[in-house]
């Protein structure tokens, strides 16, 4: 009886600390505030984001608008706004990745103004930059906000722009949810810049990689502290379980030597689109770096892409 009893209090004790570990992975990777800790990623050594502060500069001398909106669940959220000479041309919204903020897509905001007479629209998605959160939702809430980012700029405009969805890293799974669940009528198209498929392949690579920790069975209980906290489990929240509904043309784009987020993954979202579709690979292009190390290539792609929808 007392073996007995004391193996009872060992296996709660290890549930509990189990439950704690859990908790304390969701939190770091759910709630907002800085992440440095995902940089001791095995996937991310070596990799330099510096990148995407380079056109802070240019991004300031734009004087872009900061526009706000309230959210479903109450959280004031923020986006920069830069205007296209005409009311009527089309809206460009641009998604950036995980902890990372609006002004981080300015490389991709300056192509677009340069090449083609259209808004452009960069929202920091819930949880980041000055946007309010205390949790994000790693790209299934965002879909939402993204929707009512675009109604609200259909409402200032007193239009309905062609709206096309460019999102890098987790905003690219987001604007994947929101053409896939969402799918607002003024989208033509989407554009899928190193997006993950499935969030539990994707959290149990990374526990390993970065917590140096079994996945199971944390992943699972992680996936339980996401129910619990944002109403979701993984598998709802993973594009590749809704991307067959996109209906609208489609940009895959991954570099070859991403490993924090595998190539693979856009693989797996390319076989599963009934839409059309097109996927690129770059190569020697770690996470989200395909436009820092294959600028002309990817302008060159991106023209090629948006020739074929009805702007």
């Amino acid at each position: 009886m007392e073996c007995f009893l004391g193996l009872l209090i060992v296996l709660l004790i290890v549930l509990i600390a189990l439950l704690v570990i859990s908790y304390r992975i969701f939190t770091l990777a759910f709630s907002n505030g800085r992440k440095d800790f995902v940089m001791r990623s095995k996937d991310l050594k070596g990799v330099d984001f510096k990148v995407f502060s380079s056109l802070n500069t240019w991004l300031e001398a734009q004087k872009p608008q900061d526009w706000w909106i309230t959210s479903a669940d109450g959280l004031r959220l923020h986006a920069l706004y830069l205007p296209a000479d005409q009311t009527d041309a089309p809206l460009v919204v641009l998604v950036h990745g995980y902890s990372a903020n609006a002004k981080t897509m300015a490389m991709f905001a300056k192509y677009y103004i340069e090449h083609y007479n259209v808004h452009v629209l960069m929202p920091d998605l819930r949880a980041h930059g000055q946007s309010e959160g205390r949790y994000l939702g790693f790209g299934w809430l965002e879909k939402e906000d993204l929707a009512l980012w675009i109604d609200t700029a259909n409402q200032k405009l007193g239009t309905s722009p062609k709206t096309i969805l460019h999102g890098l890293s987790l905003g690219a799974s987001t604007v994947l949810n929101t053409a896939a669940v969402v799918r607002p009528p003024s989208v033509i198209g989407v554009i899928s810049d190193s997006a993950f498929s499935d969030l539990r392949a994707q959290f149990s690579r990374q526990i390993t990689s970065i917590f140096r920790l079994p996945a199971f069975p944390l992943i699972d209980l992680g996936n339980l502290w996401c129910k619990l906290r944002l109403g979701f489990m993984y598998r709802e929240g993973s594009p590749i379980t809704h991307s067959a509904k996109i209906t609208v043309p489609v940009l895959l784009i991954h570099g070859d030597i991403d490993r924090f987020v595998p190539t693979e993954m856009s693989d797996d979202l390319f076989k599963t689109l009934n839409c059309p579709k097109k996927l690129v690979h770059y190569p020697d292009a770690a996470h989200a770096l395909n436009y820092a190390r294959h600028p002309q290539a990817y302008q060159d792609e991106l023209e090629r892409f948006l020739n074929t929808l009805p702007l």
